[in-house]
């Protein structure tokens, strides 16, 4: 049976770690948007941003894991339809066969509508590391900032700013 989980994130990684170590021993895919292999997202709003965790001890399990287990990680790859029909997921490099198929997404953070400014230079989301990574280096002493969202990562994010 193949099986394709579409995400490349904690869910993802922790999904495909618990299918092997349940004895799944057919093909396993896991396509994800990102560059990067799975990594833990609650540090980014703050270890990371402040430089005091690099993307090393943030990434879930290396290259020679998802190698050993025998898993397909497809990383840069961004799913764009799932034809239920002929039971392929459809990305930006073709089609991919599934018996069972995964849906690991996640959220996507909203942003501010551009009518207020939302899409202007400067106004930021997080997320991913590449939305923490083009944050950093606004944060600069004596700048000002203004945090919308007092969740958990907004609030993180304050207290690195402070």
């Amino acid at each position: 049976m193949r099986i394709v989980i579409v995400g490349a994130g904690q869910a993802a990684a922790s999904m495909a770690a618990r299918l092997r170590a349940q004895g799944h021993d057919g093909p396993l895919t896991v396509l994800g948007a990102e560059p990067v292999a799975p990594y833990q997202r609650p540090p980014l709003s703050k270890a990371y941003l402040l430089g005091q965790m690099g993307l090393d001890r943030l990434v879930l399990r290396g290259p020679e894991w998802w190698q050993d287990q025998e898993i397909d990680l497809r990383l840069g790859e961004t799913v764009t339809a799932i034809d239920r029909t002929a039971r392929e997921v459809v990305s930006d490099r073709g089609r991919l066969a599934y018996d069972a198929l995964a849906l690991t997404l996640g959220a996507v953070p909203r942003r501010l509508p551009a009518s207020v400014g939302g899409h202007l230079p400067g106004v930021h989301v997080i997320r991913t590391l590449a939305d923490v990574d083009a944050l950093a280096p606004a944060m600069q002493p004596d700048r000002r900032l203004i945090v919308i969202g007092g969740g958990y990562i907004g609030l993180e994010a304050a207290a690195v700013a402070r």
